[in-house]
């Protein structure tokens, strides 16, 4: 059987999804820090205090839940929709970052394992098996062989019963 010409997804880079993440999380703060200041509530320092204990907050959180979006779980407001992120419609084009890939990868893995799930594909199922004559007539010849144990196994103990079952009808005469 030929290889598979379709080479394996890359998974993505941690590091680069995690780096992604912090920038949003900065993001997220200095929108947090304009947004009080600009209301004028809180002296400077109180706005700093509140954004360095955000801070602390969210980066915990994503110490927790390293491939999650933590802006998303804590519901918390963003500011204003970036471009290179909002959901574009399937015939729309994308404008993407060249990080973004990562992000992406993430979610095509997270898609796949619920279809595997969905289907009931298991871990151990390997791409183009299916395909390989070779291996499809061993594997059918092993499942023969080991239905044949089987039911030799199955004979030899009906056999064994049989005999007991005499047995204990001789002894009982």
């Amino acid at each position: 059987m030929k290889e598979n010409p379709a080479p394996l997804p890359r998974p993505p880079n941690k590091d680069i999804l995690k780096h992604e993440m912090l920038r949003k999380i900065e993001g997220h703060l200095f929108s947090m820090k304009k947004d009080l200041t600009k209301a004028g509530e809180l002296s400077p320092e109180e706005v700093e205090d509140k954004i360095v204990e955000e801070r602390k907050h969210l980066h915990q959180m994503l110490e927790e839940h390293p491939n999650r979006d933590i802006l998303q779980m804590t519901k918390q407001p963003v500011g204003r929709p970036d471009s290179r992120t909002a959901v574009a419609r399937p015939s729309e084009q994308k404008w993407q970052r060249r990080d973004e890939g990562h992000l992406a990868r993430l979610n095509q893995q997270k898609h796949m394992s619920k279809v595997k799930d969905a289907l009931k594909i298991s871990d151990s199922h390997k791409f183009g098996e299916a395909f390989d004559l070779d291996l499809q007539d061993r594997k059918r010849e092993m499942a023969e062989q080991e239905k044949k144990l089987r039911e030799e196994e199955a004979r030899k103990q009906r056999k064994k019963e049989k005999r007991e079952r005499q047995m204990e009808e001789y002894k009982n005469q």
